[in-house]
């Protein structure tokens, strides 16, 4: 496990330097150049080598290997490879089933399967990678020395008690607790991956943080992948390919190793800070999949914000490319009610 966790935070991390070198490059050789597309195919690469590196966590989390034999790097590009041949063929599928996808598919004479290209499904995904050396070149007119950080709100009342009707813990604790574990993998275990007894690490919420034994036992319970009897009893939440899963290693960094003595926990550091930003999202964007009342709720009201702001940008670009009657939120035309 802390293999594939110091592999994955080998890929966070060269991701992270290709962000922040991309625009110097790209000011070097220019946003349409071939270095740039190169570039763009190079990033699209590391998104799915990032995307395969976490099914393989969530899968040794859940189903823990027997054998003895190590984990060498040709093992683990095959593993790798299998894993994002996987995500491709059910993405594709899916997008087949659901008629996003007009791709034909035939079984070739080498006993490959072949997939026809070009289609309006394919344009659609790639086009944004390629496109991003103009966002990122358009961004880095601005002045990185003047810009100023938006100042940071706490959470709303309504966003805290939806978070401890949801999880038993609000938003702020959410980020407390993650800093909190860092600060222990740096105290114990230095930068790489950490692996630490279960109780060492409640313990350790326990004390510097003041919090309740529900409250620290809520925060390790919703933050953990951990061992089950079939990998796929989770149902759709164990498929790499699906967005928003509640079993995924984006939403639950620490996993739990299962010992004589009471288990383990091992986190990597990168990915687990990374892991607030992914709450954090997840909630403000209105796509959090709720069970609670007062999520559901919350989840309601931010999803009516969204669409109201949409509306308003709809109707600012109709009135900027020259439409004299422009208007939004209607209910009504003409007396009429709309449906």
């Amino acid at each position: 496990m802390t293999q594939l966790m110091a592999r994955h935070e080998a890929l966070i991390r060269t991701e992270a330097h290709h962000n922040q070198v991309l625009p110097a490059k790209l000011a070097c050789f220019g946003p349409d150049s071939q270095p740039a597309l190169e570039l763009a195919n190079e990033s699209r690469r590391r998104v799915v080598a990032t995307q395969a590196s976490r099914f393989l966590i969530e899968y040794v989390a859940a189903t823990p290997p027997t054998g003895d034999l190590p984990l060498t790097l040709d093992s683990y590009d095959t593993l790798l490879a299998i894993a994002a041949e996987l995500i491709s063929r059910a993405t594709l599928s899916d997008a087949i089933r659901y008629d996003f996808s007009t791709a034909q598919l035939s079984m070739l004479g080498s006993g490959r399967l072949g997939v026809s290209r070009g289609d309006r499904y394919e344009t659609g995904t790639t086009t944004p990678a390629l496109a991003r050396p103009q966002s990122v070149m358009a961004g880095a007119t601005e002045d990185l020395v003047t810009r100023v950080a938006p100042n940071a709100t706490a959470p709303s009342v309504e966003v805290k008690d939806a978070m401890l009707a949801e999880f038993g813990f609000t938003l702020t604790e959410l980020a407390h607790g993650i800093g909190a574990v860092i600060a222990l993998g740096d105290t114990d275990g230095g930068s790489g991956p950490i692996v630490l007894p279960h109780a060492h690490v409640q313990r350790h919420l326990h004390t510097s943080l003041g919090w309740a034994d529900v409250k620290v036992h809520a925060f390790l319970d919703r933050l953990s992948l951990r061992p089950r009897t079939q990998f796929l009893s989770v149902g759709p939440d164990a498929w790499p390919w699906r967005f928003n899963r509640q079993w995924s290693y984006a939403r639950r960094p620490l996993v739990h190793l299962d010992t004589a003595d009471g288990g383990l926990l091992a986190w990597a550091p990168r990915h687990l800070w990374s892991t607030g930003r992914y709450w954090v999202d997840l909630l403000y964007s209105g796509r959090l999949k709720a069970s609670s009342k007062r999520m559901k709720k919350l989840m309601g009201s931010i999803r009516q914000e969204h669409n109201k702001e949409f509306e308003k940008s709809a109707q600012q670009a109709l009135a900027r490319a020259g439409c004299t009657i422009t208007t939004h939120s209607v209910d009504k035309i003409a007396g009429r009610r709309l449906m």
